[in-house]
């Protein structure tokens, strides 16, 4: 598929069902559900009576068929060359990944975190603030 009409760097993953274009998956909405063909965002405000007028113009469905044969047939091409770039990495003979040592299975919390937060906690009267309650000790 071609690359997105606003962002270049992306690739296309589906043509507006009314204007033709190749969009990314930023671009697309979903006008009229998951089944049926998306909309690009200028398209799908005019649709939905956002916009009165559309910046792209609207393909007729021969043209639109016309497109969809023609991204098609780039898509089998591309993927036609797709096993020779396979063979080419399978050539290279990459070194195997290196077997990764397993960490020690270790208590995340020490004991006395995990002993300090089983005690209840003391209510408070909410009649002196909660520093002068608590006193500091070596721990904290």
């Amino acid at each position: 598929m071609e690359s997105c009409e606003k962002h270049p760097h992306e690739l296309g993953v589906a043509l507006c069902a009314r204007c033709g274009g190749s969009w990314c998956a930023h671009c697309l909405v979903q006008v009229r559900g998951p089944r049926k063909a998306p909309y690009c965002i200028e398209c799908a405000m005019f649709v939905g009576g956002v916009r009165s007028s559309a910046t792209r113009p609207a393909l007729s469905r021969r043209q639109m068929k016309a497109r969809v044969k023609e991204v098609a047939a780039i898509a089998a091409a591309a993927a036609v060359d797709l096993p020779e770039e396979a063979e080419e990495a399978d050539r290279l003979e990459l070194p195997a990944p290196e077997p990764v040592a397993e960490a020690p299975l270790t208590d995340p919390q020490p004991e006395a975190f995990v002993e300090r937060r089983r005690q209840p906690v003391p209510e408070s009267d909410w009649t002196t603030p909660w520093w002068e309650e608590h006193q500091p000790t070596l721990a904290d």
